[in-house]
């Protein structure tokens, strides 16, 4: 089984690991709710395998993130994805946005709108 989860929430990565197999993966993406995580004692002993995944490591080349990009901008249009949404500001106030996009734990995009 895999799993992939967003870290919007120390409690959301233990909620996912304890509900996998035993042996099963869980790759985390997204860190925003801080750089700490937090298992259960017993889901390393049941062997679940949590690791960090990054899209920078797999589109290294212009065409890939072309690709990628253009898959991704499908997928939401589509809304087979959707982003987890935070706090949205107006284009005037676009300071307060830059200072809440790098406040740890902020929870979800934070969103221009105008």
């Amino acid at each position: 089984m895999l799993c992939l989860v967003s870290i919007t929430h120390l409690q959301i990565l233990q909620d996912v690991a304890s509900s996998v197999r035993d042996g099963g993966k869980v790759f985390i993406y997204g860190v925003l709710s801080g750089w700490e995580i937090m298992l259960r004692t017993c889901d390393l002993m049941r062997g679940v395998d949590v690791r960090w995944w990054i899209l920078t490591n797999y589109v290294n080349t212009d065409k890939k993130r072309e690709y990628t990009a253009s898959q991704v901008m499908s997928l939401l249009q589509q809304k087979v994805m959707q982003p987890l949404v935070g706090k949205m500001f107006s284009l005037e106030n676009f300071k307060d946005a830059l200072v809440e996009s790098k406040r740890e734990g902020h929870g979800g995009k934070v969103l221009l709108v105008g």
